[in-house]
Order: C-alpha cells, then sequence, then structure tokens
C-alpha cells in the first residue's frame, strides 16, 4: 500500500499506533493555570507500567479545548520524554481554526508524537465539506496517522459514511474514533467494519458502553478512566482479547456506582476527582470549570469504594 500523502510525504508510522487500550490521562494544572509536569509524569508512569497499548494525551479529558499553544506543548514534551519510547504517544490537535489546527499538528509531530487526534471543532456548525478540507489540508501536511474523531454531542458535527468513505482514501488518514451506541451496538460495528475496515482501525470510546463494540471485534478502546485506573481496565480488555467474554462483562458490570457517578457529574469531573482521591496529583481544572461540592465528592469516592477502585 501506497503510504504517501498528497505532498509526497511517507506517513511513517501505521494505523497500529491506534489499537488496543489508549488511556486518556487528564492535564493536571496548578492554581496558577500551569501545566504541572512532575504530575503529568506522576499519572503517566502507572499507565506505562499497567500494560496499555498507546497513551492518548490532549483528549477531552486532557483539557485540550482549554489550553493555549505553550500549554499543549509542554503536555506533549512531558509526555513524550517521560515514556521515552515504551508506549505510542497520541496527541489531540482539534481547535477552533484551521491556522491553529495546523499548528499544533506541525508542533505534536516535532515533539516526537506517534499519531494526531482530530476533532472538528467549531463555533459556527461546520458542514461536511469544511470538515473534509480540514482533514485533507492537514494529512497533506504532515507525516503521522491521524485519527478521526467523532464525538458529535461536543462538536455538533457527525461524520456521515459518505465523508468517512472520502476521508479513509487518504493514506494518513488512519483511524476513526467513535463514540459507542446505546443500541445495537454491536451490529453497528459490524456494519462500520464491513465498510470501513480496510481502510480505517476503528475504535470507540464511553467507557459504560465500549463493552459491546469491542465483544462485537474492535479492536481499539480510547478510554478515559484507563487513565486513572488503568490495572482495571486493562483486566477487562484482556479478557475480551483472550474472548472470555463472561470475564470481562463481569468486571465491567462491578462497575457500576462508578458508571453512574460519570453520568451524574461528566466523565471529565470525575476523573479530576478521582486522580486527587488516589493521591496521584491535586489536580486543579481550567477556569471557568469548578471542583465537584464537598457532597459530589463524597458520592463520588463512595462510588469507586462501591466499584472497588478504591
Amino acid at each position: 500500500m501506497d503510504t504517501r500523502n498528497r505532498n509526497g510525504r511517507h506517513t511513517d508510522r501505521t494505523a497500529g499506533v491506534f489499537e488496543g487500550l489508549i488511556a486518556f490521562p487528564i492535564t493536571p494544572l496548578d492554581r496558577a493555570g500551569r501545566v504541572d509536569t512532575e504530575a503529568l509524569a506522576a499519572i503517566i508512569e502507572p499507565l506505562v507500567q499497567s500494560g496499555v497499548d498507546a497513551i492518548g494525551v490532549l483528549g477531552s479529558t486532557g483539557s485540550y479545548a482549554y489550553l493555549n499553544a505553550g500549554q499543549r506543548q509542554h503536555v506533549i514534551e512531558t509526555a513524550v520524554a517521560h515514556v521515552g519510547g515504551r508506549l505510542p504517544i497520541i496527541a489531540g490537535i482539534g481547535a477552533l481554526t484551521q491556522a491553529d489546527v495546523h499548528h499544533h499538528a506541525q508542533q505534536a509531530c516535532a515533539l516526537g508524537a506517534d499519531g494526531l487526534l482530530l476533532a472538528p471543532v467549531s463555533y459556527i456548525p461546520l458542514r461536511g465539506v469544511e470538515v473534509e478540507h480540514l482533514f485533507l489540508a492537514v494529512a497533506d501536511a504532515v507525516d503521522r496517522p491521524i485519527c478521526i474523531y467523532n464525538n458529535p454531542s461536543t462538536t455538533g458535527f457527525d461524520f456521515t459514511t459518505t465523508l468517512l468513505a472520502r476521508l479513509a482514501e487518504h493514506p494518513s488518514i488512519t483511524a476513526l474514533k467513535q463514540p459507542a451506541p446505546s443500541h445495537d451496538a454491536q451490529a453497528g460495528h459490524l456494519a462500520l467494519q464491513k465498510r470501513f475496515g480496510e481502510h480505517l482501525q476503528i475504535g470507540y470510546s464511553g467507557d459504560e458502553l465500549a463493552l459491546e463494540p469491542l465483544v462485537a471485534g474492535a479492536r481499539s478502546w480510547y478510554s478515559v478512566m484507563a487513565g486513572v485506573f488503568p490495572g482495571a481496565f486493562c483486566r477487562i480488555m484482556q479478557a475480551i482479547q483472550q474472548a472470555d467474554y463472561a470475564t470481562a462483562r463481569s468486571c465491567h458490570a462491578r462497575l457500576q456506582p462508578f458508571w453512574d457517578a460519570c453520568r451524574a457529574y461528566a466523565s471529565y469531573r470525575v476523573a479530576h476527582e478521582a486522580i486527587a482521591l488516589i493521591e496521584r496529583a491535586a489536580p486543579v481544572m481550567p477556569a471557568p470549570l469548578q471542583p465537584l461540592s464537598t457532597d459530589e465528592r463524597e458520592t463520588v469516592r463512595r462510588a469507586l469504594a462501591a466499584s472497588q477502585l478504591l
């Protein structure tokens, strides 16, 4: 297969960057709003030791939408330096303007990221032709594989199968990160796999709902909470890979109190609170986001304990 993009550059890494359990850590900030690089390294090291397959920095839970270019640079530099080639590093590059996306893409490549994750962020709702132009322009400019980040509940844009088919023709666009469906998840994955499996590595986000598409054969799990509790999520993923679906479902069901807390307060907030509860860091969320109340934090603590995560 020809791996050259339309400007003649070779994509020197493959879709394998996006395969397996991909853990997305938070980006810890200090009270001055600076990236706490020491805390970030402390959050990343257990992920490396646990056996996750890749680390995704500057995802939604990594606060990419709230960080400036300098902060993003510190995150990628810290992750690449600390991981030291032990695992692939995937960097989020989404931004409001195409110029900023290009800047973040070039910066991530220069700093040593192995793959790029791109969501079509917008204020004015984007049209399909605009999203297509964005992705193809970025793909032509870099030599790293790109994962399409389909996150319609946040971006307001949902990729059609027609658009996915056009983007999948580009050799640098190699993967798709889909929200896990709440109904007919296995059938939905099999349909996507049949249509795009030869060109796109299809994976799922949404920890509570991702189990069934994984059981149906999806090989990529983009997991927020694997960035907090990597051991528990590695056990689920390993059971799926061994076709031990009863164990996978049992381990997943045990986390139901935790899923309830994530739905109540958003997984972003719960992830930050959980990192503090397990004393890996004391992260500050970017303003205007505020920490949970005392009662809410106690609810999260009880949920973690009931799910055997504390």
